[in-house]
This record gives C-alpha cells, structure tokens and sequence, in this order.
C-alpha cells in the first residue's frame, strides 16, 4: 500500500504530538466541567485541575508552534 498521505515520517509525528496534545486538554476540561477548577486528583492536591489545564495548554502552544516552524 504505500504513504497515501505524502507526509513524511517528521510530519506524522508532528501531528500524533498535535493529536496526544489535544486529547489531553479535552480530558482535563472534561475533569473540569465534573469536578471544578479546584478540584484535585487525591493522590496529588498540590496541582489543581486548573493548573492541570494551564500545564496542558502550554505543551499544546509547544506543539503548535513546533509545527508553525517546521513549514
């Protein structure tokens, strides 16, 4: 079958870094919306599930911007 999509091998991995990113803000505002901002895993209540979206949103900025450099 060969590469359908014309991406590369460094292009793929971009965007399966985008997706994971993603995915991971879409879980915490999921926590958000059950639980609140304050709320906090009980294993570790030092990092609320809005520090958790700001931690999140950053690596997704990371990401994004990785890509934005690569074109």
């Amino acid at each position: 079958m060969g590469n359908v999509n014309k991406l590369t091998a460094a292009e793929a991995e971009r965007l399966a870094m985008l997706a994971e990113e993603c995915g991971e803000v879409v879980q915490v505002i999921g926590k958000i919306l059950r639980h609140g901002y304050e709320s906090y895993h009980p294993a570790d209540p030092s990092v609320s599930n809005r520090m958790m979206l700001q931690n999140e949103l950053a690596d997704l900025t990371a990401v994004v911007q990785m890509l934005d450099n690569a074109q």
